[in-house]
């Protein structure tokens, strides 16, 4: 069994059942020292199983936790916690990476 860790192919979605693909994680308006929490959903594009999965973004004062581990097409949940030192309206997706071993 082979393994390799990279960023992965994974698809992020609004819903548990995987309808509605998001194209940016809105968090909305935020006011420096509030505190905005949201769950997304993650699915594993992959043919693989993917596990150790981390997550990270560009954007500061962002906790981000989700499964560590999907198989192929599995879909698991992400909570998203922002608390910016600064007043943003913005999106997080474009800066978010998310990487994992692939088993094959």
């Amino acid at each position: 069994m082979a393994a390799e860790r990279r960023v992965w192919k994974c698809t992020f979605y609004d819903d548990l059942d995987g309808l509605e693909i998001l194209g940016v994680i809105d968090m909305g308006e935020i006011w420096a020292g509030e505190s905005v929490q949201k769950t997304v959903y993650v699915r594993n594009e992959e043919n693989f199983i993917v596990r150790d999965i981390t997550y990270a973004t560009a954007a500061e004062d962002v906790i981000i936790s989700g499964p560590g581990v999907l198989t192929p097409r599995q879909i698991g949940p992400v909570d998203i916690t922002w608390n910016p030192q600064v007043d943003v309206e913005s999106g997080l997706l474009d800066s978010l990476i998310v990487t994992g071993t692939l088993v094959t």
